[in-house]
């Protein structure tokens, strides 16, 4: 059998379609956060979106010595012409790659378990994804297009952007959100005493 033809650029056909949301850094940003699927099945990819919060869940890698001989191996396997496979390793390289632009990227992805390394410096590990990445030219996309469309569109609201936002400069830490909620009740104190300055005023004038 031969192996399924997926998610190729209409206009060129060794080309891997990109999508157009941001790297770790950029989503976290937008309200987006990170969680290990705590499991090692390349597909275990999900994302999961609420007002101004999204949550993205991916299989975590373990960057070992060997890793750049293993997964190299393992896209040539999936890309060759009479291997009848589903694109699992080339998919989840091009979509670890998305996430990651820099050091800032891998130093997010890390500190979530997402990515293990003790190794590599976080440029290291940057370094090794585009590497990695330059080996695929194909990705199945009946495995990530839902994911890559709930994030764009997560990502490119303007209400969520602005709702995540408003979440983490007032709800991030104890502090902020005891700050916030001081604001709040002096506001409503204030509002409360013009009210019933002006009402008893304006009774008396009619």
């Amino acid at each position: 059998m031969h192996r399924k033809d997926y998610g190729k650029d209409q206009n060129d056909p060794n080309m891997v379609v990109r999508h157009s949301f941001g790297s770790a850094t950029e989503l976290k940003a937008k309200g987006i956060h990170f969680k290990s699927s705590g499991t090692f099945c390349l597909t275990d990819i999900s994302f999961t979106s609420s007002f101004g919060y999204g949550q993205l869940t991916l299989p975590p890698m373990v960057r070992k010595a060997h890793s750049k001989f293993l997964f190299l191996n393992m896209i040539a396997y999936e890309m060759a012409p009479n291997t009848d496979t589903d694109l699992e390793v080339n998919s989840y390289i091009y979509f670890l790659n998305l996430l990651n632009s820099g050091a800032d990227d891998v130093i997010e992805l890390r500190s979530h378990n997402i990515i293990s390394n003790s190794r590599d410096s976080n440029e290291g590990v940057a370094k090794f994804f585009n590497t990695m990445t330059s080996a695929v030219s194909q990705a199945n996309f009946f495995i990530l297009d839902d994911v890559c469309n709930r994030i764009e569109e997560h990502f490119t609201s303007k209400a969520k952007t602005w709702m995540a936002q408003v979440l983490h400069d007032h709800f991030s830490s104890p502090w902020t959100t005891v700050a916030f909620l001081a604001e709040m009740f002096l506001f409503i104190l204030t509002f409360t005493q013009t009210y019933f300055q002006v009402v008893p005023r304006s009774t008396n004038q009619k």
